[in-house]
């Protein structure tokens, strides 16, 4: 019976991709981040933010590193197709493992997040509704 919601998680995965979240698991607590479910999938974070994301798939995992535009990516294992304007998704395909540079990379969002750095994100907030009488009225 597994002992945590991580634990759940990835007994429920494939054999390979196991190997591949106790890596990232056994890296990201090496790096000091703690454990968490978020949005239904294993995660770390540090002092409450999200650094990195697991997410198994049929055929590969997505490793996502939230603030992942902190890092910068020299050794190239970032799928830049799939790079949003805060996060990095580095994919593992089945027989895949993990780049030797990952270890690096967690510990650099680690240290991001434990000094508080976040990407400021470009984009403007969407204005709030404006609430007219009559709407208001029904209220």
């Amino acid at each position: 019976m597994p002992s945590s919601p991580i634990d759940a998680k990835i007994a429920k995965a494939k054999p390979w991709q196991q190997a591949i979240f106790k890596a990232a698991r056994g890296l990201a607590k090496k790096a000091g981040l703690e454990e968490a479910i978020k949005w239904g999938m294993p995660a770390y974070v540090k002092d409450g933010s999200t650094v990195l994301i697991t997410a198994a798939h049929k055929d590969w995992i997505n490793v996502v590193f939230w603030d992942g535009a902190l890092i910068e990516d020299k050794a190239k294992i970032f799928d830049r197709s799939r790079a949003t304007e805060r996060a990095r998704v580095m994919k593992v395909l089945e027989g895949g493992k993990l780049p030797a540079a990952f270890a690096g990379y967690v510990k650099q969002a680690a240290k991001n997040a434990a000094a508080g750095k976040k990407v400021v994100l470009k984009r403007a907030p969407k204005a709030l509704p404006v609430l007219t009488k009559p709407f208001a009225a029904l209220l």
